[in-house]
């Protein structure tokens, strides 16, 4: 079972909540496995339960039952959803299992040089967005500096401007806020989703070139820096992908947007439903007319004395077909 930080705790007087040992938005983020009371290696059908039982125990409409703070109980109903939507998508989950001690510490590491890995050298030399992968990060979507929106604008700002002190030139995408339109919106994830570093990261360079080297070395040198830059790059452009993903998920813009298309194409089905109907209807009408018009007597008069003409005996002679049958075979005899 995962093992939450040691913080101090929020008051919550004769409560429920503080029982049940949850914490406040203000503190750092509990593991997601922890929150559902799962282990790590529930499966699906694990972590549907688990979300169900913890929605109806923490829902905000119980803790006003119980007499309890309904924004308190809100938050904690949130960080229940939270870890829900992360665990219950595949891909997130599976990245949230590969980073989840840097989320949970925030990025910050203590070992040396020699002892880190990728991820945390990431985490200690660049922007530090681990602590973005929260609810904890910001307090909804209805403005004030500490909203979602301000909130990620400043993260992703944070990594343009590291993009920048390299590439002079370098503009990225803005975050945008909630009344951007859905072609700035779109243009920010398109980037960031599939985001591309052209930093060298040469700072994670472990040997230092000297031109006196012995070739042999130097070259190894060399691929060992190599090597080095190209798996910092890949670590870091991963978790900025990740954050963009994270940001997509829980985008009220995103969801509009979705909304909206799938609202549009509804629109189209009933149009195209109707126009089919209309047609049905014009060509049952144009049938309907046939019909009496087949039931006119003077139709029915010139129409059968067509027919009885053709039946008559002076005009009968070559008009019936022969049978079909199979053709003679002819008899070939040999002299």
């Amino acid at each position: 079972s995962c093992i939450a930080l040691r913080l101090p705790f929020f008051s919550f007087p004769s409560s429920f909540l503080e029982i049940s040992g949850y914490h406040p938005k203000t503190m750092i983020q509990r593991c997601h496995y922890e929150v559902l009371g799962i282990e790590r290696t529930a499966t699906e059908e694990e972590i549907k339960k688990a979300h169900r039982k913890q929605s109806l125990l923490y829902h905000p409409d119980k803790a006003a039952q119980r007499g309890e703070d309904i924004e308190k109980a809100h938050i904690v109903f949130q960080e229940i959803q939270s870890a829900y939507e992360c665990l219950i998508d595949s891909h997130e989950r599976k990245w949230y299992d590969s980073h989840r001690e840097d989320i949970l510490r925030g990025g910050n590491v203590d070992t040396s040089d020699d002892e880190e890995s990728p991820e945390e050298k990431v985490a200690r030399r660049e922007v530090n967005l681990w602590s973005y992968f929260s609810t904890a990060a910001y307090d909804g979507f209805n403005g004030g500096d500490r909203s979602f929106y301000p909130v990620y604008q400043k993260a992703f700002q944070m990594i343009i401007n590291a993009e920048q002190k390299e590439i002079f030139d370098y503009v990225g995408a803005d975050f945008g806020t909630c009344d951007s339109d859905w072609d700035q919106v779109k243009a920010f994830y398109d980037e960031f989703i599939d985001f591309q570093s052209p930093r060298s990261f040469a700072a994670y360079d472990r040997w230092k070139i000297d031109a006196d080297m012995p070739r042999h070395i130097r070259r190894a040198a060399e691929a060992d820096n190599k090597r080095r830059r190209k798996a910092a790059k890949q670590c870091y452009q991963e978790m900025v992908r990740q954050l963009a993903q994270y940001c997509r998920k829980r985008d009220p813009r995103v969801a509009q947007r979705i909304a909206h298309v799938a609202a549009e194409k509804e629109a189209k089905q009933k149009a195209a439903l109707l126009a089919k109907s209309k047609q049905r209807a014009q060509l049952f009408e144009a049938r309907q007319k046939w019909r009496q018009e087949e039931e006119d007597p003077s139709f029915y008069q010139v129409r059968t004395g067509a027919l009885l003409a053709d039946l008559d005996d002076d005009n009968d002679t070559g008009r019936r077909k022969k049978k079909a049958g199979k053709p003679k075979k002819k008899i070939i005899t040999r002299r």
